[in-house]
């Protein structure tokens, strides 16, 4: 635990660091919305459902001040979609827990399971688990950002819209 209690670097805008967290917090939340029905016993399935609704008001919360910041921010939009893409948008490789991009190198986390071993044993359920959770992180940053980010490919859209100049043609 104490190796763990850095946290990980901040984003490169204040709301490209409120965007991670919304990752973060919805996959925590899948995670153990997931866990707790596969769970018998109903007390352990009860504190996983209070545990992943506890997860989800977080993600509200920061996507609330996601969407504030860019509001006041808005030259901060492209951070948020590059932190979305790399986080869930590609889908040739899994979902990435924010946590474990920065952490999962730890030689104190290499003996322990973590988010991403949930996340894979999920995947082995049914990939519908993990697209769900796609299309969740999708409809946050939807929200977040009132984009039509539905797939990568309308987030690479949205970028090449914001960071390509009118008429499209490539910066030199």
């Amino acid at each position: 635990m104490k190796a763990t209690r850095q946290p990980y670097p901040p984003g490169i805008t204040p709301a490209a660091t409120l965007a991670t967290n919304v990752i973060s917090e919805l996959t925590v939340c899948h995670a153990y919305h997931h866990t707790a029905a596969q769970i018998k016993e109903p007390v352990l399935g009860l504190i996983l459902q209070n545990a992943s609704r506890d997860e989800a008001r977080h993600a509200k919360a920061f996507n609330y001040y996601a969407q504030r910041r860019l509001a006041k921010h808005p030259s901060e939009l492209e951070s948020v979609l590059e932190t979305l893409y790399v986080y869930a948008a590609d889908e040739q490789h899994p979902l990435k827990h924010p946590v474990s991009v920065f952490k999962g190198d730890l030689p104190e986390l290499q003996s322990h399971e973590t988010i991403d071993d949930g996340l894979a044993y999920f995947a082995q359920i049914s990939d519908e688990h993990v697209e769900k959770l796609r299309r969740q992180i999708f409809m946050a940053f939807s929200h977040l950002t009132g984009l039509k980010l539905l797939t990568p490919l309308d987030v690479r859209r949205e970028l090449k819209r914001i960071i390509l100049p009118q008429g499209g043609a490539q910066p030199s």
